[in-house]
């Protein structure tokens, strides 16, 4: 685990959700498709210095980024939960391309 509150809006939005931004990137394989990245708070915190989770925040991702929304989107939640547990990146693989989280300091 690493140190969590670089990131963390100290400030809930509400109780228990603090606002946790990031930059998401998109890289798709397909030939000529261009990459898409995004600048946004998309994770959530449950506390100003708590495990930062992906939650609601993938729709609004996948429209700024402009893709299509992932039918499997709990378990892209899930795994981006797992890897941001243990750094401040998560990164996930599939045929059409690769999506990239990297946290920002507030």
């Amino acid at each position: 685990m690493y140190d969590t509150r670089p990131f963390i809006d100290p400030q809930p939005r509400v109780p228990g959700f603090h606002d946790v931004g990031c930059h998401v990137e998109w890289l798709p394989r397909a030939r000529g498709a261009r990459r898409r990245s995004a600048v946004g708070d998309y994770l959530d915190a449950d506390s100003a210095d708590g495990r930062i989770t992906l939650g609601c925040g993938i729709e609004q991702a996948a429209t700024d980024l402009d893709v299509a929304f992932p039918a499997h989107v709990l378990r892209m939640c899930d795994a981006v939960d797992e890897q941001l547990a243990q750094h401040p990146w998560a990164e996930l693989t599939c045929r059409e391309g690769v999506l990239r989280i990297v946290l920002r300091s507030r």
